[in-house]
């Protein structure tokens, strides 16, 4: 099969790519998680820290979420009060996760 005949649609092509930025955003967080948030990769000592890699990776997913929303003449504002609202229930399920000792 030559590259003519593999073609997707454009939408098709935002969500693979969407995958992708969440699958970087996904092991960034394990880099976190298992290194520390101000690790810096020893490959390469003047890069930055792993903390402001994750960063860069919800940067790209927002900048793909924002052609994928174009491409379909949706909305792409993230909405500040569905995000405030989240922080609440996020707190509010750490909160829990302190009492029973899971974080602390």
């Amino acid at each position: 099969m030559n590259k003519a005949e593999q073609h997707i649609d454009t939408v098709s092509y935002y969500l693979a790519q969407l995958g992708e930025e969440c699958g970087e955003i996904q092991q960034n967080i394990g880099k976190c998680l298992r290194f520390g948030v101000y690790d810096i990769n020893i490959k390469e000592p003047s890069g930055p820290h792993n903390l402001d890699r994750l960063r860069q990776e919800i940067t790209d997913m927002v900048g793909v979420w924002e052609c994928l929303c174009y491409e379909l003449c949706e909305d792409s504002e993230l909405v500040y009060h569905d995000i405030q609202a989240r922080k609440v229930k996020t707190e509010k399920w750490k909160k829990y996760a302190e009492s029973i000792g899971i974080v602390g």
